[in-house]
């Protein structure tokens, strides 16, 4: 592992539901986790086959195999028969252990909620896609953090968007220097104030951004951050028709096509007001501006 490298050893069998496991097969020195699924999934289904053919004469043995990257396949190495061919050997001073189902039982009510439990819940239940949740199951911390913004804000799929996107990308970035959930200084009530502010239309989602990484540095609360930043969106309607006629001029075209039901074609004209507007216009009312005035010209 100092070097990098891994090299790791497969044990494979296979058994009918209800019946002993069958002949051991060790895989060994496989060195990337992609080809240790690959050689078990391999052995499974070649072991499986070879047992369903009714020939005796192929079923596994216990041997020694490689694993073939190129081809995805398995090949003998060497055949171990017995015990004494993997030396093994009692250990004296480690006496039987006889553990009861009831306190295994037991012992699983001490767990916490297991990673797969934990994917399944948030797709069943909070109405996650299997990649959000697959991210925020990979890391504790983070999934702990997702669940109480989900609480507090009542909004788990905006808060799982924003977690497994903006968050997550920004943990480790030099910009912030905050490589863990732990060292963030956002709260989970931080970025459910967030997109209320966002809902409410008091800030839109390239804002929310920027206050995002604000918050995770600084600890401040979102709505301290939109005044201190200056991050609010502009409301007022004769900024915004000022924007939207500068915006329409020489745009005769656009104009043509929207009055013709075209009405995607005033899509073109929303970059030029938000850039105008720095970024803080509010991209609904500049929408409806824009069409009241074409309309206007009819």
């Amino acid at each position: 592992m100092e070097k990098g490298e891994l090299r790791c050893d497969v044990n494979v069998s296979v058994h009918p539901e209800g019946e002993p496991w069958r002949a051991k097969v060790e895989v060994k020195n496989v060195n990337s986790f992609r080809y240790v699924q690959q050689a078990i999934e391999h052995e499974i289904a070649r072991q499986i086959e070879a047992y369903e053919s009714g020939d005796a004469s192929k079923h596994p043995v216990q041997e020694t195999r490689l694993f073939d990257s190129a081809a995805g396949v398995t090949r003998t190495m060497r055949s171990k028969e017995s015990a004494h061919d993997y030396r093994y050997f009692a250990e004296p001073d480690l006496p039987p252990v006889h553990v009861d189902a009831a306190f295994l039982e037991r012992q699983k009510g001490f767990l916490p909620e297991l990673p797969a439990a934990r994917r399944k819940r948030y797709r069943d239940e909070l109405g996650l896609s299997e990649y959000d949740a697959k991210v925020l199951v990979a890391d504790r911390a983070l999934a702990d953090y997702f669940e109480m913004a989900a609480r507090v804000s009542k909004k788990p799929k905006e808060c799982a968007n924003w977690i497994t996107n903006e968050v997550h990308r920004e943990l480790g970035s030099q910009e912030l220097g905050i490589a863990t959930v732990d060292e963030m200084r956002m709260r989970p009530s931080d970025l459910a104030e967030m997109l209320d502010l966002i809902e409410q239309g008091v800030i839109h989602n390239n804002a929310g951004r920027e206050l995002l990484r604000a918050m995770m540095k600084t600890g401040k609360r979102a709505e301290d951050l939109v005044a201190e930043l200056g991050l609010a969106q502009v409301q007022d309607q004769g900024a915004i028709e000022g924007w939207c006629r500068d915006a329409l001029k020489g745009k005769d075209k656009i104009v043509a096509d929207v009055k013709a039901g075209k009405v995607n074609a005033i899509n073109a004209l929303l970059g030029p007001v938000m850039k105008a507007s720095g970024g803080k216009a509010n991209p609904q009312a500049v929408r409806e501006t824009l069409l009241r005035l074409i309309e206007k010209e009819s």
